[in-house]
């Protein structure tokens, strides 16, 4: 073999996504659609939408839509709910967590929302 072969392809098993993003939009004065979103990650990978401390016990928010669509070998993939602020406290913590199970890969992110703002957004990485 020649070492100095540029001909010999290195796989990789794994690329993490490009872009994650965690939205939060009112569609109208009473509810919020809270919406995260991946795009260029391999292999297929697994989305989750969390409240307050529910992460810690296991406890994704229930009824969440994921949607995952696959172009060019990588996926790109959404999860999004609206909620109604009568269900949340008066500042919520809601958290993304994007998962690659085959590769043991995990980031999160988290936003806070605050019922009956507009649009005031807060990050906390």
């Amino acid at each position: 073999m020649n070492m100095g072969s540029t001909d010999a392809k290195i796989t990789c098993g794994m690329a993490p996504e490009r872009n994650l993003e965690l939205n939060q939009i009112k569609p109208d004065i009473d509810s919020v659609n809270i919406s995260c979103r991946a795009q260029g990650v391999y292999p297929e990978p697994k989305m989750a939408l969390y409240k307050d401390r529910d992460r810690a016990n296991g406890l994704n928010i229930k009824g969440v839509v994921v949607e995952s669509t696959s172009k060019g070998g990588e996926y790109d993939i959404i999860a999004y709910k609206v909620i109604q602020d009568e269900d949340l406290q008066s500042s919520t913590v809601f958290d993304c967590e994007l998962r690659i199970p085959e590769a043991n890969y995990v980031v999160r992110k988290s936003i806070v929302y605050y019922t009956g703002t507009e649009t005031i957004v807060t990050l906390v990485e």
